[in-house]
């Protein structure tokens, strides 16, 4: 593999048959390609592409591999797939032609608890037909923790109901609440998809989280 500037042009030297020109990188101008300029070498299973992460920590619960790709592949011969410590978590030789750029993303939850896991993308081609190959952009390693306790001696005593909830919910926050505050509404990933600011003379207030689904982290 290369990485560098993805084209919208190849040179198309190496190139045994007809092909499609890539289309430039997903965002930016960089990522890796099986040959940036030209099409793939038909070579077996020579063309890899890996990188390894440490998924030990033992707060992890959950991770995951994002990343967006594009790719022309001569199917019937020629391959791609990915495999994480060695294990093949996918396999494509049906799709020849992925003429824009995909988000693609694999499960590594299994391997939480690991100090190296190590993701791998194979292009495998025949001494036959080669085509553009596969470009690979944006990637990114996403490992979640569980939930967050409030110790009791906290100053700061939250009741919620009612919970679980599929749309409004109370927040009585006692005597703890004066005036104004701001909150927020966290995913597990520890991304905010909702946020305000709430006054209320009894220190109970009413939140709309309609449409919100999966568990997540109130935080005032």
């Amino acid at each position: 593999w290369e990485y560098g500037d993805i084209p919208t042009i190849l040179l198309g030297t190496g190139c045994e048959t007809s092909y499609t020109d890539p289309i430039g990188a997903h965002s930016g101008t960089k990522g890796w390609g099986t040959v940036l300029l030209d099409c793939y070498a038909n070579a077996g299973d020579t063309s890899v592409l890996s990188l390894t992460v440490d998924l030990s920590d033992p707060t992890f619960t959950s991770a995951r591999i994002d990343y967006w790709n594009w790719f022309e592949l001569f199917t019937g011969f020629d391959y791609l797939f990915v495999k994480v410590n060695g294990t093949e978590v996918l396999f494509n030789d049906t799709q020849p032609l992925q003429d824009v750029w995909s988000a693609s993303t694999l499960d590594l939850t299994p391997y939480v608890g690991q100090s190296s896991v190590t993701i791998s993308f194979h292009l495998f081609a025949t001494a036959v037909v080669n085509k553009a190959g596969w470009y690979i952009d944006d990637v990114s390693v996403v490992a979640c923790t569980g939930p967050i306790s409030v110790s009791e001696s906290y100053s700061l005593h939250m009741h919620i109901w009612p919970n679980p909830s599929t749309g409004d919910v109370y927040v009585d926050l006692g005597n703890s609440y004066q005036g104004q505050a701001s909150w927020s509404l966290l995913d597990a990933s520890g991304r905010v998809v909702r946020q305000g600011t709430e006054s209320s003379a009894s220190g109970t207030v009413l939140l709309s989280f309609e449409g919100i689904q999966g568990m997540h982290i109130l935080e005032w």
